[in-house]
């Protein structure tokens, strides 16, 4: 009984672990368990588990009351060890002996050594993940912001400011490019760009300037340029080939200027050089100048482009969420009708625009723009959903279910 107490064993020659719920062990093996879930629904960290539970079991200090006996103790514990070895031979024997002539019997539990024991390994309690979107797309986080302008020296159809809610999105960090377009025509998927401008009005004069700067003619070269020459149609064609949709106007605006009401995408400042977009500068008023296009200069100096830039080639002028290219080198289709904001409109949650119309929003200016003004968020352009323009493209977004109060 001595032996079996000092050893941790049983009156069936097993081993004796500690009882479910408590951490402390026998001192041989120390068996760490996991702590339960809490009422909460979350789970606490896995204790330590220990990987040399025998070498830490001799390290176990003794009590005062313990040390006079510790040589009778090691005494009594290898006769122990010396019996119990012969007793686990004398069943062996017993038991191979048992099974040649009677068939399979139980297993004897007696081992001469302590079985090993597989504990999981610590286990660390991760935060929820954030909400990712597909490569080249950034997280607009659902919230609110006054879409539009109160102030009077902006056009009439940016009043009234009105208060908008939008659930969260994923949007295109760029404008969608000429080889990410050529690449959906090639698939099938789209049908292919236009090699020509397509706008009322348009002359044969402006035909033969123009339509050279429709990016899909050159598509190594202007491979990272945003695609231009597509009408409404085509744009949303691609975004759905891509498993996206056009962004709304609302969308487009809060992911210009989020929040806090500025006056441009990149603060309250006025483009004042090329530096935060590509815009009309010198190079673009020389350009004009060599084609017989008069063109005027929204600043003095060269932004580098006397047309369209590669994406993303103005990081100055990217929006508090990191969104590209929002203003300057072409406008951009969004899928709303185009019609005036309401005279004293009320709170709306994620608008979608008129339910019919006759033209279709373009927001942001291009690179030929040569009025400040059309570089402000709130400005709005409107089209035929059937113009082909030199001066327009798109950007996608994708939709990632938050609502604006943080639901789903």
């Amino acid at each position: 009984e001595a032996l079996r107490a000092a050893l941790g064993l049983g009156r069936d020659g097993t081993l004796r672990l500690s009882a479910p719920g408590d951490v402390t062990s026998s001192p041989m093996l120390p068996v760490p368990r996991p702590s339960q879930p809490s009422a909460s629904g979350g789970h606490g960290t896995l204790l330590a588990a220990s990987h040399d539970a025998p070498a830490r079991a001799s390290q176990v200090p003794t009590t005062p009351s313990e040390a006079p006996h510790a040589k009778r103790s090691s005494v009594a514990l290898v006769a122990g060890l010396v019996v119990l070895a012969a007793i686990g031979a004398i069943g062996v024997v017993a038991t191979r002996k048992t099974s040649a002539t009677s068939g399979p019997a139980a297993a004897v539990s007696l081992p001469a050594t302590a079985p090993s024991v597989d504990v999981a390994a610590p286990v660390i309690a991760k935060e929820p993940e954030a909400k990712a979107c597909p490569a080249g797309m950034v997280l607009v986080p659902a919230g609110k912001f006054f879409m539009g302008s109160d102030e009077k020296t902006d056009d009439e159809d940016e009043r009234p400011a009105h208060q908008v809610g939008l659930a969260a999105f994923c949007v295109d960090r760029t404008e969608v490019t000429v080889a990410a377009y050529k690449a959906c025509s090639d698939r099938g998927e789209c049908r292919r760009a236009s090699r020509e401008n397509d706008f009322p009005g348009i002359t044969k004069q402006q035909h033969e300037v123009y339509d050279p700067l429709c990016n899909i003619r050159d598509p190594e070269g202007r491979a990272e340029h945003p695609i231009n020459c597509v009408d409404w149609e085509l744009a949303t064609e691609y975004c759905s080939a891509a498993g996206k949709r056009l962004p709304t106007e609302a969308e487009w605006e809060y992911a210009t200027r989020g929040s806090d009401g500025r006056r441009y995408t990149w603060g309250d400042d006025p483009p004042t050089s090329g530096a935060h977009l590509n815009a009309c500068g010198s190079e673009c008023v020389a350009w004009g100048k060599a084609h017989g296009e008069p063109l005027e200069a929204m600043y003095d100096a060269d932004d580098g482009f006397p047309n369209t830039a590669p994406v993303g080639s103005f990081p100055k002028g990217r929006s508090p969420f990191g969104v590209e290219d929002v203003m300057g080198n072409v406008g951009e289709w969004v899928s709303d009708f185009y019609g005036p904001y309401a005279k004293g409109a009320k709170a709306e949650v994620s608008p979608t625009g008129p339910a019919k119309g006759k033209k279709r929003v373009v927001r942001g200016g291009g690179w030929n723009g040569s009025d400040i003004a059309w570089v402000r968020p709130s400005f709005r352009f409107s089209a035929p959903p059937t113009l082909k323009s030199h001066g327009i493209g798109f950007r996608c977004v994708k939709d990632v279910g938050e609502r604006p109060d943080g639901g789903t």
